[in-house]
């Protein structure tokens, strides 16, 4: 019997732009809200190429304490019933405390930093981490 032919290796798909990050849809959304709940300075970064963490920061600058923990609590209520209506009702963790100039919502993927102003321009996220790239639709709300 003479030996079988060599399987031909698959097919590779043609080559195109990579795809976007999934996550870049989530950040958008989040970038919104923010924008809804009237914070200012609202920017989408996509870290993912310099971070293990994460795939995208949304920063935001808030007029008080008082406003950064209501825009941060709607970014939790608006991802907790996102995440609802996919079967894992699990409301997102909220870090910081009300009173607080840094707030943070842990969307997975996607973190929402909710600063006052002079907390922001202190801890100066956007020198440290807008070097990882803009997010696709950039700053959000101008």
């Amino acid at each position: 019997m003479p030996p079988s032919a060599p399987t031909p290796p698959p097919r590779r798909p043609a080559p195109g732009p990579p795809p976007a990050h999934p996550t870049l849809a989530t950040a958008t959304e989040i970038a919104a809200w923010l924008t809804a709940a009237k914070c200012d300075d609202v920017a989408a970064l996509d870290v993912a190429p310099a971070c293990a963490f994460a795939d995208a920061f949304v920063l935001a600058t808030a007029r008080s304490a008082r406003h950064a923990s209501m825009a941060a609590d709607a970014v939790a209520h608006a991802l907790k019933e996102r995440a609802t209506e996919g079967g894992h009702p699990t409301p997102p963790p909220v870090e910081g405390a009300p009173g607080d100039d840094w707030l943070l919502v842990d969307g997975g993927r996607v973190l929402a930093h909710v600063f006052v102003a002079d907390a922001r321009d202190r801890y100066g996220l956007d020198r440290l981490w807008g070097k990882g790239g803009e997010a696709e639709e950039g700053r959000v709300g101008e």
